[in-house]
């Protein structure tokens, strides 16, 4: 502490005598000045440091993002890829298919009618609708058939659904359908 005291005591009167000379002034001047831009330059670094940490968390969220989308597009890809291996060729017949259908549910005989309708054409793809009118069936033997239909080897989409009861026997139904086979052009 006294020397200290001492020392303060020493440059109040050295300024006081007609000030320091050169190379204390430069000294002190050092002395002071180093820490101050010591501190300035800390400041800087860590305004540079703060931005890069935000860039880099905001570069983390991004990948995160990134990664969900991909899950998201390999899942539909593969969905995708289901469906479209399931499509049918050009050259294949939807009133064949149709009654291979019928024929592996069993609702062969009960076929009134197989009527194609026109084709329509969008994207690569082809959409071959056929009309089926069944008569005598029971919902049982319908349900089936729209299952296999939904989940058989070829993408056959069944649209325009209408189901009618018969007077005769509540349990069976007449039901006129489209059933369109999907093909790749």
């Amino acid at each position: 502490m006294e020397m200290r005291i001492a020392w303060t005591r020493h440059l109040l009167q050295n300024t006081l005598k007609g000030g320091l000379d050169r190379k204390r002034a430069l000294r002190y001047g050092l002395y002071a000045g180093l820490p101050i831009a010591l501190i300035l330059a800390g400041f800087g670094l860590y305004g540079q440091y703060a931005h890069l940490k935000r860039a880099v968390a905001a570069g983390e969220r991004n990948i995160a993002i990134m990664e969900a989308m991909k899950m998201e597009y390999i899942q539909k890809k593969a969905a995708f890829d289901a469906v479209a291996s399931r499509m049918g060729s050009s050259t294949e017949s939807p009133v064949a298919v149709v009654e291979e259908l019928a024929k592996r549910t069993g609702t062969k005989e009960r076929i009134t009618s197989i009527k194609p309708l026109e084709e329509k054409t969008a994207a690569g793809y082809t959409d071959r609708p056929v009309e089926v009118k069944v008569e005598s069936i029971d919902m049982n033997q319908l349900v089936n058939f729209f299952y296999l239909a939904a989940n058989g080897e070829r993408l056959v989409v069944i649209r325009d659904l209408t189901i009618k009861e018969r007077f005769e026997n509540r349990e069976l139904v007449d039901a006129t359908f489209t059933a369109s086979l999907v093909s790749r052009n």
